[in-house]
């Protein structure tokens, strides 16, 4: 009976194998069709290229190429991709300012200074309002490490130095080597900071170099109409002295406080010089009121009294105010800090403020 249930548990076990064994048969059937079915949707890859399944594909698709930039570190908005480096798969070479394919090239450097037609004052370089070329500066400086279609770019912030600066000249760079100069002529109104950015081409919106702030200053344009009456020996100088700044500042210029100088030089025998230097309230000076002329424009009369001496004589005159620049931009910075309301100025200082 033992051998019995044996016997019947092989033959079970055997029974139960070919099933199993048929059912995986089966299976295979049914996969080699539907490899076969795939092949024939996916179709035949191309020689030489591995075959993706359809999952695989729609997960690895491979960026499509771009045309390499002439110079490029990232691929910000307003640039073009970096080339990518040997070996790799075009992946951005992280900000490191070099031309591409030319790694050993460094970035650009950006120098800037300015001048004017006066002589600056302890650094401070001025024009005056609305002086003809006497109102004009010049930005001018160099780029070294320079590539042709690179731009120049100079941007402009006005006093009160609370909005942006904004584009306000540029320049192709074409150096003929690695260096190339630049220059801007600007005519500012007001103490204007100026700097100068270099751009990889017209289009391009992040900097590649930027120099230091540079700024200039705005001093009043000031002319005088005179006419000197004499009786005797005694004389009155009356001066009639126009003055020009903005108008969005006439307001706060008019009503600063006018120091009058004068000074007078006499020779026993021949000619006599010009004095070197003149004297606060000297000449019994009488300043008027100003009166507003126009928008940018304000008058006001001086007047001094001298004597001849019954000889010959020579002398000068000068008026200014203190310079408020910190308060609406014009003059330079220190108001006080060159000679306005002190005792004795120079006759020959281009600025008294």
């Amino acid at each position: 009976m033992g051998g019995y249930l044996s016997i019947r548990h092989e033959i079970a076990l055997i029974t139960i194998n070919r099933s199993v064994s048929a059912a995986l048969a089966s299976v295979a059937v049914v996969l080699a069709a539907s490899a076969v079915a795939v092949y024939a949707l996916v179709g035949s890859p191309p020689a030489g290229h591995p075959q993706l399944s359809a999952s695989h594909a729609a997960t690895s698709r491979a960026a499509p190429s771009r045309a390499a930039p002439s110079r490029g570190v990232s691929t910000s908005p307003d640039q073009s991709p970096s080339v990518p480096v040997s070996g790799s798969a075009g992946a951005p070479q992280g900000g490191s300012g070099k031309r591409p394919g030319t790694q050993d090239i460094p970035t650009p450097a950006v120098l800037a200074s300015v001048s004017s037609a006066y002589a600056a004052l302890d650094g401070y370089v001025f024009v005056t309002y609305l002086d003809g070329m006497g109102a004009n500066a010049a930005v001018s400086g160099q780029v070294t490490n320079a590539v042709s279609g690179e731009m120049a770019r100079l941007y402009a912030q006005q006093f009160p130095f609370t909005s942006p600066s904004a584009p306000a000249d540029s320049a192709a760079l074409d150096p003929s080597g690695t260096t190339v100069q630049y220059s801007f002529q600007v005519t500012p109104t007001l103490a204007t900071r100026y700097t100068v950015e270099v751009f990889r081409n017209s289009t391009a919106t992040t900097p590649l170099a930027t120099s230091a702030t540079r700024t200039v200053y705005v001093a009043q344009n000031k002319s005088n109409r005179s006419t000197t009456r004499c009786s005797g020996s005694q004389c009155q100088l009356t001066d009639t002295a126009t003055v020009l700044v903005p108008a969005s500042v006439l307001s706060t210029q008019i009503a600063e406080h006018d120091y009058p100088y004068f000074g007078i030089s006499y020779a026993a025998s021949g000619t006599a010089s010009i004095p070197a230097t003149l004297q606060l309230g000297a000449g019994d000076p009488v300043v008027g009121s100003p009166q507003q002329v126009s928008a940018d424009e304000y008058q006001f009369t001086l007047t001094w009294s001298f004597s001849t001496n019954n000889g010959s004589y020579a002398y000068s005159w000068h008026n200014c105010t203190v310079s408020v620049e910190a308060q609406d931009g014009i003059g330079l910075p220190g108001g006080g800090d060159y000679g306005c309301g002190s005792p004795t100025i120079a006759e020959t200082e281009a600025y008294i403020g």
